[in-house]
């Protein structure tokens, strides 16, 4: 899935945030993370910088948290008016927040990410759940539910086809490969 960074604030927006800019105003608290600590802190800084405004909200922060999930603690329980979060936690949290795009984060997308690791036990089956992840019509329906935007991937297929083109020079390596394959795993390519 996909997630890009968004002021949060609490539902009907009573401090009528509509900027960055607003959230140095007076009477206004707002939340950030930490740049050293938190992916959402690291690309709201790159971002700022680019416009000339981190410094600002640097300094203007009423708190810096570790974690994106403490900046949307503090939304709810009313310690700030607003925060940098990614949109998809707000979706998550859409009965009591709400969504301020600005355009200094309008181009920032995060893709989710997954691998499986060298010591994973079980690899094939690690690799078979990744795929079912990005497929549209499984996890992406769940990334898609829980606010994240898609990441398009194979249609799901319990023995997926894979169609592979060579040319003549890598026949050869090709073939011995195959029969090797077969030979390890018991199947017919």
């Amino acid at each position: 899935g996909t997630q890009k960074p968004v002021i949060a604030v609490k539902k009907g927006n009573p401090k009528g945030i509509k900027s960055i800019d607003d959230l140095l105003k007076s009477g206004v608290s707002f939340a950030i993370a930490n740049p050293e600590a938190a992916s959402i802190g690291k690309l709201t800084k790159k971002l700022l910088q680019k416009s000339k405004k981190w410094d600002a909200v640097r300094d203007g922060a009423k708190v810096t948290l570790a974690t994106v999930n403490q900046l949307i603690t503090s939304l709810q329980v009313d310690s700030v008016d607003a925060a940098i979060v990614w949109d998809a936690l707000v979706r998550q949290n859409a009965d009591k927040l709400e969504i301020i795009e600005v355009p200094e984060f309008n181009t920032a997308r995060q893709e989710t990410h997954i691998a499986v690791l060298k010591t994973c036990k079980h690899p094939a089956a690690a690799l078979r759940f990744c795929r079912y992840l990005q497929a549209p019509e499984k996890g992406g329906k769940s990334f898609e539910r829980y606010g994240y935007g898609s990441v398009h991937g194979d249609p799901w297929a319990e023995k997926p086809t894979l169609l592979f083109f060579s040319g003549g020079v890598n026949r050869l390596a090709i073939d011995q490969t195959v029969k090797e394959f077969e030979e390890r795993e018991g199947v017919s390519v």
